[in-house]
């Protein structure tokens, strides 16, 4: 944690100290310029720029989101410098004058040195680090529960298949499956598939999905292989549920060499009163 801090540190210092140099805006009173940046522009500040009542006297400015136009109100105007902070923190700084070269239209994009990139990487690369940890812990603390449901599952040649644990936090979903192996024989899990299955319609065909995606586990954690005559506990991490009360999370175990590819069906009604990881 505190590596992350100083990298976001140094980043911060990066950022603000060592601005983009936007050069010299010429202006006057019959040209203006029109500055676009990447990002909306959070304030604008010229150095030499005196108020009379509701007018500027020397520059006129006009913002709106990503855009600023600068004119040019009086030829006595000296040179004076121009800050814009954006609100990605980027710095644009630069000096305006009244002049008759003058450009209509600056675009402005933030040119990060290769340094720079570097520290982005490493704080980026300290963050998904710290949230894969963080899963991984909740994962372990799910694992360690007593069995909650005894419903979600299915039984095929003596071997039975129950998601017995189901948590939530804001981004992923958290599975115990356990596979009770009652036969002689071990059963050897070649994939195990998962996927969300958003609607069902009426009538006789009342389970055909409206919408089917496949989801990617972000861990899976357990053995490959269910022994005989013994409880088998796989741990799985998965995008967080959620198609709503009308869609299924159904999750599909392969085995290797067999026919035995049970299938469980949670609906999601049931999906949606699960617990939460409080952290």
């Amino acid at each position: 944690m505190k590596k992350l801090l100083l990298f976001t540190g140094l980043i911060f210092c990066f950022f603000v100290v060592n601005g983009q140099d936007m050069g010299i805006i010429e202006v006057n009173d019959n040209n203006t310029a029109t500055l676009v940046f990447e990002a909306d522009i959070d304030f604008i500040v010229i150095a030499n720029n005196p108020q009379q009542g509701d007018n500027f006297l020397y520059y006129d400015i006009f913002k709106d989101g990503k855009i600023c136009v600068i004119r040019g109100n009086d030829a006595r105007a000296p040179i004076t410098s121009i800050t814009v902070k954006l609100s990605n923190d980027q710095v644009f700084f630069g000096r305006l004058k009244y002049g008759d070269e003058t450009k209509i239209l600056y675009r402005f994009t933030y040119d990060v040195p290769e340094e720079k990139k570097e520290v982005v990487r490493i704080i980026e690369e300290e963050k998904r680090e710290e949230s894969k940890n963080n899963e991984l812990q909740k994962l372990e603390l799910l694992m360690a529960e007593r069995q909650e449901y005894f419903v979600f599952g299915v039984i095929e040649s003596g071997v039975s298949f129950i998601v017995s644990n189901i948590r939530n936090d804001a981004e992923n979903t958290y599975l115990k499956i356990i596979i009770n192996n009652k036969t002689g024989g071990d059963y050897l899990i070649d994939a195990i598939m998962f996927k969300y299955i958003e609607g069902r319609r009426r009538g006789i065909r009342r389970r055909e999905a409206l919408i089917e995606e496949r989801i990617m586990p972000k861990h899976i954690t357990g053995p490959e292989v269910a022994k005989a005559y013994t409880n088998s506990e796989i741990g799985v991490i998965i995008p967080i549920f959620s198609v709503g009360e009308r869609g299924d999370l159904v999750i599909q175990l392969r085995e290797r060499n067999g026919t035995r590819n049970p299938e469980i069906r949670i609906e999601g009604k049931n999906m949606l009163r699960v617990k939460i990881f409080t952290s």
